[in-house]
Order: structure tokens, then sequence, then C-alpha cells
């Protein structure tokens, strides 16, 4: 009874052992990036016009089911698999130019899972997400809010929280399409975009979905990369600011978005061009190494202000007037020092200014400094945040270190 019991549970084991669920890799099409636009389109790129209810109720889809005008146009780039082989044993040859190596699929609906799934009557293999490296959505689809987009593809058990988010001051489908001289892949170009933050303070770094989806769910103000694309390169070109509600409301450029990260503790590394102290009209440049901010919140008679303390270390990397080299002197880097330190306080305070004036989003995150420091104000103001912000004054203070001048004695 023992051998037949031993061999029926073999014999099972012989059916239920290897992948059962197994896909094969050549029947899957894997999705390198998304572009999301607003649909449909005007001839200006910006938003269409939308439909009255009365036009809506007249409208009904043949499936007798209707799920409004379509809102979004969808577009997924899949790799030519032997087209990249075929570049990857060719390259160089006359013959490699030409023919593009992605195929860019666009839908058009208001569900992007239904989107996604309608692709298939276009395609014979199955759409697969996990290797996404970027979303790209344009800025008359970021206008009208993030959170359905950001909610679809956190869900998604096949997109990873570190996919890059980026915004497009135009299509974004026409990001997709750039065919870049360094990478195979418009993609995988754009994913390793941030590489510089480190060394430029006119970089974000931290524009990845989990990162936007805990900034929507805290209800914070955020920024995410923008991004204008040429024929063969895509510019990181500031970036694009969103409300609480995450609804982007406007864009800062590298020196705006420099003076955020300064006051935020986001500055890694970059550039601080000053006037050169003793040599007027001439500059003299600060390889910021490191930086520390501390947000201060003064309360006097209920009423709120920051002061924000910043303390910047670098290295004094270049200057224009070769008579500089004669006059190398302590007292002349402490004056090189203060004229960083004026120049830093004055990019801050311009960051800070147009985003109270034209935006009144406290990206900033004052906010977050008032709950944690000063509770029981934060109760009485909280409801009214968005007005008293605009009206908060400030003060910047910096103090620079330098700590390397070169090898110039």
């Amino acid at each position: 009874m023992k051998k037949i019991l031993l061999s029926i549970l073999v014999i099972i084991l012989i059916f239920n052992t290897g992948c059962w669920d197994r896909k094969e890799i050549e029947n899957r099409a894997y999705v390198l990036g998304v572009a999301i636009d607003k649909y449909p389109p005007s001839p200006t790129g910006q938003e269409g016009e939308e439909e009255t209810p009365q036009e809506e109720e007249k409208k009904v889809e043949k499936s007798g089911i209707y799920t409004g005008q379509p809102k979004y146009a969808l577009t997924v780039q899949i790799p030519i698999v032997k087209k990249a082989s075929y570049r990857t044993t060719t390259r160089g040859n006359v013959g490699d130019s030409g023919s593009s190596r992605t195929w860019q699929i666009t839908e058009e609906g208001n569900s992007f899972l239904e989107m996604l799934r309608n692709m298939g009557t276009r395609i014979n293999q199955t759409i697969y997400l996990e290797h996404m490296q970027v979303i790209v959505i344009s800025e008359a689809a970021a206008r009208e809010g993030l959170k359905k987009i950001v909610d679809f593809f956190v869900r998604d058990p096949e997109a990873r929280r570190r996919v890059k988010i980026y915004i497009s001051s135009g299509e974004a489908k026409s990001v997709l399409d750039v065919e870049p001289r360094v990478e195979d892949f418009s993609s995988t170009y754009l994913a390793n975009l941030a590489v510089h933050s480190r060394i430029n303070g006119k970089i974000l770094e931290k524009t990845d979905l989990g990162e936007t989806m805990e900034n929507i769910h805290a209800g914070n103000a955020f920024m995410l990369s923008r991004v204008e694309p040429t024929k063969d390169e895509i510019k990181n070109a500031g970036v694009a600011l969103f409300n609480s509600k995450s609804f982007m409301v406007g864009w800062l450029d590298g020196l705006e978005l420099e003076g955020v990260k300064f006051i935020r503790n986001l500055y890694e590394g970059g550039i601080v061009t000053a006037e050169n102290p003793e040599y007027p009209g001439s500059v003299i440049v600060l390889e910021v190494k490191k930086v520390k901010s501390r947000i201060v919140p003064i309360v006097n008679n209920n009423e709120i202000s920051f002061k924000i303390q910043l303390k910047v270390k670098g290295n004094y990397a270049e200057n224009e007037n070769e008579l500089v080299y004669q006059h190398l002197s302590r007292d002349f880097f402490e004056k090189a020092e203060e004229a960083f330190a004026r120049k830093i306080e004055e990019i801050c305070q311009r960051s800070i200014t147009k985003i109270q004036k034209e935006f009144g989003t406290d990206v900033f995150l004052f906010n977050v400094v008032l709950k944690t420091k000063e509770p029981a104000l934060w109760k009485q103001l909280e409801d009214d945040w968005e007005t008293v912000f605009p009206q908060i004054k400030t003060e910047v203070e910096a103090d620079v270190s330098i700590k390397l001048h070169g090898h110039v004695k």
C-alpha cells in the first residue's frame, strides 16, 4: 500500500513541477516608456475644447456604454528587438541609419487600463510594464492633476516605484520620438538624465513615481523635472511646480530651482557665480560641495515669519581676472565668501518671491516646519494656509566657507 501511495505522489509531482505560469519572453512587448497627452489636442498643443453635457448625452458608443469623451492619449514605447540587435552588430555601418528601433503605439480614452488592453488589437504580444523606465506627461494633462495618472501606475503590480516622471511643455509623445545619439532608446536616455544633479544645482534628482505618490498622499506641493525635446536630444529645462492637490501651476527655471533646493536642503552640489569683490566686472566661481539648511519659524503676536539659515561649503574654482593670482590672501577669500553668500541669498529670495506672488504654492514646505515646531499655531492657520503663505515674510541668511582654492600660490 505504501508503495502505491508513493508512486501516486511521484506521478503528481511530475505534473506539478516546472514553471506552470511561465510566459515566453518573445510573447511579451516590453514597454520602455509611456507618454500621456491631453486628448483631443488643439492646434496650439494646448487643451482641447470640452463637450457640453448635452453633447455628451447625444454621443453614445456602439457598445451602448458611454464613458465620456476621451480625455487622454496614451503612448507606449516598445523596442523592436530585431532592429536593436541588428544595430548592435552593424554599429557604424552605412546600413545602420534610417529605420526606427522602437514602436510607439497610441490609444485614446479615459481609462489607462482600457487603453493598454485596446493596444492588444494592434499587437500580437502582451503589453508588459515591469521594464518601464519613464513616464512623460504633457503640460496640458499635468494641469488637470496627477492623482488619476499616479494612482493607476502605483496600483499596477508590474510598474515599479523607481520609474522616473517628467513633464513636457509640448506633446509628451514627441519626447519619446527623439532618437538620442548616445543611447538606443529615448526612454533609457531619459531615465539617466538627472545623473548630474549632484554637481549641477539646476537639475532635480527626485522625480520618481514612488516619491510623487508620497507627496500626493501627504498633500504636499512638489516639483517634477521639465524636459524639452529636439531631433536627437532631450534637455532638462527646469521643473514643473505642483500644488498640494497635485495640479500643475507653473514652471520654474534652473536658477529658481536652485533657490528651492538651497532652502529645502536638497542641494547636493553645483556652481555659484558672483562678482569679484576686488575687480568689479569680472566673476569668481564657487564649486558648492556641501549645504546645510535650517528653517526657523518666528512667531510674534500670532504673526508668522521664517528665517532660513544656510551653511555652505565649497571650493574656489575659477576667476576671470588674471590679476587675482597676485592677491589670493586670506582677506580676499573673506571678501569672496561674503560675495558668494550675498549671491546665494539673492537666488533664494528670488525663488521665494516668484513662488509666493505667481503661484501661492508652498513648495518650500514651510507648513511642515510650522506643524512640527508650532503645532498650536498650525491648527489655527491650517485651513487658510493657501491664503496665508503668499503673505509670509522670509529672511535668508547664508554663511559660506571656502575650503580649497586650487593649486595656486
